[in-house]
């Protein structure tokens, strides 16, 4: 008997490593490139390189794995490193879960949808910073997770740093740190006995916010944007002219002008949307990059005041339209061609056309978890951490993709998907505890009777 629960006890993460050995054994490419991909392998370390569209970490993973393997196979062993990573960071999640929740069956069933995920995987071989974004989200979901279960400086200060280390993978990371301000801030007002601790907390987290300040600041002094990338003006004026709001500026030979290049692009093939069609626009608006993120700013800012209906309209059709989109980019679009064994085909035909998350689950999700928060705060009269920071996380993370970004919406909200498979867990854990329990309530009235 001890040996066939030693052997189930196996069986989870033998599964895991067979299904991804299958999948990264039949990529035709390790190491794809993708657009953005320049973005990173060409980033400038420099002051005036920092502030840029890009935040340092992941450049660096480069820059070292360049420096290691050489020219010709960096990119390759660059892959290699998000997949050793990504397969530690499903282990991360188990442990998580097994924190979390009391159910061990159910934490190895999310562990392995989770390892299994062929869309995780298929970042994990491109040349993007998705892959450690969502890696770097399961090790911050551990710590913060942790720090909950066993209040300690040391498991705060470390959800803090991870914090600060997910920002240089990705900017819109920094939320993070957004979500431990919070956390301490509750914390002080129903953790009484933890105020002394949270004060060291709050300046560790002092300190991370004084490197956000500084970094922007480098950034408004070379690009005009007081931000972590110099990319908001940019993002911003999308709306502004895919809703026609530039229209309402009062001056109407730059509205004019705006209209012209506009329309020109349009034409040219660019929807509105990219950098063909943003690039000659933020060009009448200065003579260097920092003057037209500076008079970009002030000139959307005020367009889109003009007509917020607007603007929630062209939010509506950015959510409406990514609503049923996969968090994945499909990278070998021919499954029949690329499917040099039948495991493999599986896996992208579920990432293609069975997807576990799309866009909507986010919101599903959020949803979900704000019911779960009121109703359990309310009934036990303590706050369920675990379900507010599932809703905190999925409602700052949607936030500041839609919000702040104009297209691509599934790819840069991708690192979502591990607050989905625990916020899933949670769920399904009380829906089982309120089947046993309900189960006993019969049990014991047959007994009485």
């Amino acid at each position: 008997m001890k040996h066939i629960k030693k052997y189930i006890r196996y069986t989870p993460p033998l599964i895991i490593i067979l299904v991804q050995l299958a999948f990264y054994c039949s990529c035709p490419e390790i190491g794809v490139l993708g657009d953005d991909s320049s973005s990173y392998i060409d980033y400038a370390f420099t002051l005036q390189g920092i502030g840029g569209t890009r935040v340092p970490l992941y450049p660096l993973v480069l820059r070292i794995c360049r420096i290691l393997f050489g020219e010709s196979r960096y990119l390759f062993f660059t892959a290699c490193v998000q997949i050793l990573i990504s397969a530690l960071s499903v282990f991360i999640l188990y442990k998580t879960l097994r924190l979390a929740t009391d159910n061990l069956l159910l934490s190895d069933i999310i562990a392995v949808l989770y390892g299994c995920n062929s869309c995780i995987m298929n970042w994990n071989i491109a040349i993007w910073s998705e892959s450690l974004s969502i890696s770097v989200t399961v090790f911050f979901l551990y710590a913060i997770v942790k720090y909950v279960k066993s209040p300690s400086f040391k498991n705060g200060t470390a959800a803090i740093l991870l914090s600060l280390i997910a920002a240089g993978v990705k900017p819109t990371l920094a939320v993070y740190s957004g979500l431990c301000l919070v956390l301490l801030v509750l914390q002080f007002f129903t953790e009484k006995s933890l105020r002394r601790m949270i004060g060291k907390l709050s300046a560790v987290l002092g300190a991370v916010i004084l490197i956000y300040a500084g970094y922007s600041y480098n950034n408004w002094v070379w690009s005009g944007t007081f931000n972590l990338t110099n990319l908001g003006p940019r993002h911003s004026l999308v709306p502004c002219l895919l809703t026609g709001c530039y229209l309402n500026y009062p001056d109407e030979e730059l509205t004019s002008e705006i209209t012209r290049v506009f329309n020109d692009c349009l034409a040219a093939g660019d929807d509105g949307r990219g950098w063909a069609t943003t690039t000659p626009v933020m060009e009448l608006f200065g003579a260097n990059l920092r003057e037209q993120n500076i008079n970009v700013s002030e000139f959307t800012s005020y367009c889109l005041r003009t007509d917020p209906m607007a603007y929630l309209r062209y939010q509506y059709g950015n959510i409406s339209t990514y609503w049923s989109k996969p968090y994945s980019r499909i990278i070998f679009p021919d499954i029949l061609q690329y499917a040099p064994n039948p495991l493999f085909k599986i896996l992208l035909f579920m990432q293609r056309d069975l997807p576990v998350f799309t866009v909507g689950s986010g919101f599903y999700m959020m949803a979900l978890c704000l019911f779960l928060t009121l109703y359990q705060w309310i009934r036990t009269k303590r706050c369920p951490y675990f379900y507010l920071g599932v809703w905190g996380a999925i409602t700052v993370i949607e936030a500041s993709v839609f919000l702040g970004s104009y297209n691509a919406f599934a790819r840069l909200s991708v690192y979502i998907l591990p607050f989905l498979y625990f916020g899933c867990a949670l769920i399904l854990e009380d829906i089982i505890r309120c089947i046993q329990r309900q189960a006993l309530r019969e049990a014991a009235s047959h007994t009485a009777a």
